[in-house]
């Protein structure tokens, strides 16, 4: 049935179709925030969920790097801290009124819970318990466990052994021998922090569960945005169930990494300030930019998420042309890049002082993101001040973008399709381009293990889009090629705010990471790279796409027949391609038989033992920190391969202030090597056997078997 075009542009009240706007001539208020196309209520959840995360994980970071963190002192300030960040962007009355009530926009939100909801039931029945520290997993949860005991970053050598001399080193997986008498724990510590108020409040089973809560309210995050940015919210949904049920996500959600509170405070801080824009408000521009700047505490790297930020503020200023237009503009770009700098400064304080040898270690690569920084300062002062002091230079420049806008908008649309294209489509040759890195053993050996050409420098950078491609489908990834170019022509021709902002935050980050991931390339590892900002804005884009082309076949043809199922059959294709890779798997988790077995080793031990590991030796690298968590034992590896005697007067030393001296190691030969006349016995063993199998040139399909094996003897 044909309608007539001025039906088409009008929602009738109630109506689930949206309003149809000529994407070729600006709206009434081309350049604002469009209202969302979900429920007020929607919006307040992830308000409220992103302050919880920043304000339980800020103030335990801070009472940890002093040294003071507990449970009934961090709780309450937490408490306190969310709800003072809430009440500072709570909506006012008419700014909730903008919510979209129609009942699709009130089904669709609720459904939107609904998938947040399930994805969480089911991580939390396929919880990864990660308690070795072989990655940065088991890391982030022995630190927890660590925190929930013992309530401080600051931690004397003492603490995990007391018998300090050159025979002995501390430092294993995830753990610093540090010159000064301490030791230092890896990464940046937010995730830490909550592992170790969850297992304050509920013990182990709360403390695994934590990353799939963040995942659910990462999700909730993901949609408010997506809400902005499509007009049609179903289309959303399925972009956020596509979402959900990849395997990359999935990955990051069932184990401790750091991505999802990332996630949360990403997504939650751009929600903040499309509403900042919106309504003018500081306060709300303030509690965005303490999201923004929380990133931080999350990653050591995620510095490049507020590099982008002076250009978007520049951005803001300098389309304005008017001081009138400008004025209400000056409070929220203040108040939101003040925002930034609390989080940031703790972030840095507990990276260089609390994890000093990593951050050495990253030394170069952190320098280069302060340079990056420092570098998109400058230019948006340079850019605003001569603008501001040059108003004939402004002037002609703005007469030129006037008359040129929508020639650059269609090229730079187009360069950014045909780049991404390229990349999908020709990179991947390596005779085209090959990147390589520094060798990696872990690289090395995977292709051994799986009979590849043995490349241990290869990066696998090249095929950066067609892991999007195996994860999400042929269908998702072209759909979100095609919309990110149509973002950045809106953007450049309509100065859409939403585009503006996505692209000017994530933008950058995404680009930089599809060209080198700068990580090591084994599947599903490598992935958790775009699981925070990549993944999330290439099936949003692929979501604008069908609701791009469902409007321009109604204009078309005057009717709704084709849209319809048009965008049916895309949103199906967006949910059934990563469902159908992640199906094979589906019920992968790590480790989750070791930690009864390590409970049965304590026991076996006793709360006498004090413990060495052989030089080398898989349990020495992963399981010192693990046995100082749950078994309350001392650990040490020794430095040397070399049997030794002087583990004879060490065990004296020990027996003397009534400890008794365990040899542990993977396997029997291992233990019998430190010391020639033990007899080891197998103290427990464990397998796990739903790993996702590490691959390099295809996505995860089958499981892969893990073991874990204690062996010990007593040093009499």
């Amino acid at each position: 049935m044909r309608v007539p075009a001025a039906s088409l542009r009008a929602r009738q009240a109630g109506s689930d179709e949206p309003e149809l706007e000529d994407p070729g001539v600006p709206g009434p208020t081309a350049g604002a925030v469009p209202p969302p196309a979900c429920p007020a209520w929607f919006e307040l959840v992830v308000l409220v969920a992103a302050a919880a995360v920043l304000s339980f994980g800020g103030v335990g970071l801070f009472l940890a790097d002093l040294g003071h963190y507990s449970a009934p002192l961090a709780l309450p300030l937490g408490l306190a801290g969310t709800t003072v960040l809430a009440a500072l962007a709570w909506p006012r009355t008419r700014e909730r009124e903008r919510g979209d009530t129609s009942r699709g926009a009130q089904t669709a939100a609720l459904g939107a819970i609904a998938v947040a909801v399930a994805q969480l039931a089911w991580n939390g029945v396929d919880a990864s318990r990660h308690v070795a520290a072989d990655r940065d997993p088991g890391v982030y949860v022995l630190v927890g466990k660590w925190l929930a005991q013992h309530g401080s970053l600051v931690v004397p050598a003492t603490k995990l052994w007391p018998i300090p001399g050159p025979l002995f080193s501390l430092s294993s997986g995830g753990v610093y021998q540090m010159p000064n008498g301490t030791v230092q724990f890896q990464f940046a510590h937010l995730l830490s922090v909550l592992l170790a108020e969850a297992d304050n409040l509920g013990g182990d089973r709360l403390m695994f569960r934590v990353p799939a809560v963040l995942g659910a309210l990462g999700l909730c995050a993901v949609y408010a945005v997506g809400c902005r940015l499509v007009r049609r919210p179903w289309l959303v949904l399925a972009a956020l169930t596509a979402l959900a049920v990849c395997l990359p996500e999935l990955n990051v959600t069932r184990d401790a990494f750091s991505e999802p509170a990332t996630q949360v405070l990403l997504w939650g801080g751009i929600l903040l300030v499309l509403r900042a824009y919106e309504t003018g408000r500081g306060s709300v521009a303030f509690v965005a930019g303490l999201f923004l700047g929380g990133t931080v505490m999350t990653h050591i790297d995620a510095i490049i998420y507020l590099a982008p930020l002076p250009i978007l503020c520049a951005i803001g200023w300098l389309i304005s042309r008017r001081w009138s237009h400008r004025r209400p503009l000056a409070g929220p770009i203040g108040w939101g890049l003040l925002g930034v700098v609390p989080p940031a400064v703790l972030a840095t304080f507990d990276v260089q002082r609390r994890a000093g040898l990593y951050y050495d270690d990253l030394s170069s690569q952190m320098h280069a993101l302060y340079l990056l920084l420092a570098v998109t300062i400058t230019l948006a002062v340079v850019f605003v001040g001569l603008w501001s002091a040059r108003p004939e230079l402004a002037h002609r420049a703005s007469v030129y973008a006037a008359e040129h806008r929508g020639a650059w908008a269609v090229a730079l649309g187009w360069a950014a399709g045909v780049a991404l294209l390229i990349g999908w489509a020709l990179r991947p040759a390596k005779a085209v381009f090959g990147p390589s890195g520094p060798a990696a053993t872990v690289v090395g050996q995977i292709q051994t293990g799986l009979g590849l050409p043995l490349q241990p420098d290869r990066t696998y950078a090249e095929q950066t889009l067609r892991w999007f491609e195996w994860y999400i489908g042929p269908v998702a990834l072209a759909l979100g090629i095609i919309g990110l170019g149509i973002l950045v022509t809106w953007a450049v021709k309509y100065g859409r705010v939403t585009a503006v902002v996505l692209l000017v935050v994530l933008g950058g980050v995404v680009a930089l990471y599809l060209w080198q991931p700068s990580i090591t390339p084994d599947q599903i590892f490598v992935t958790r790279r775009y699981v925070t900002s990549a993944l999330p804005l290439f099936l949003l884009a692929a979501a604008f796409a069908l609701d791009v082309g469902a409007d321009a076949i109604v204009r078309h043809a005057q009717t709704w027949t084709w849209a319809r199922p048009m965008a049916a059959v895309g949103a199906a294709s967006l949910i059934a391609f990563p469902l159908g890779t992640t199906s094979p798997v589906r019920n992968f988790h790590s480790q989750a038989s070791w930690l009864p077995m390590i409970e049965h080793v304590c026991s076996v031990l006793g709360p006498q033992a004090a413990i060495v590991f052989p030089a080398g030796d898989y349990d020495g690298a992963t399981l010192p920190l693990t046995l100082a968590d749950w078994c309350q034992l001392p650990s040490a590896t020794l430095l040397g391969p070399e049997p030794s005697q002087a583990l004879v007067p060490t065990a004296q030393d020990l027996q003397r202030s009534g400890r008794v001296l365990w040899v542990l190691a993977w396997s029997k030969a291992e233990v019998s090597r430190v010391l020639p006349g033990l007899s080891p016995t197998l103290l427990g063993t464990a397998v796990s056997t739903e790993e996702l199998e590490r691959t390099l040139e295809s996505p995860p399909e089958n499981y892969a078997t893990v073991v874990l094996n204690i062996y010990g003897a007593r040093v009499t």
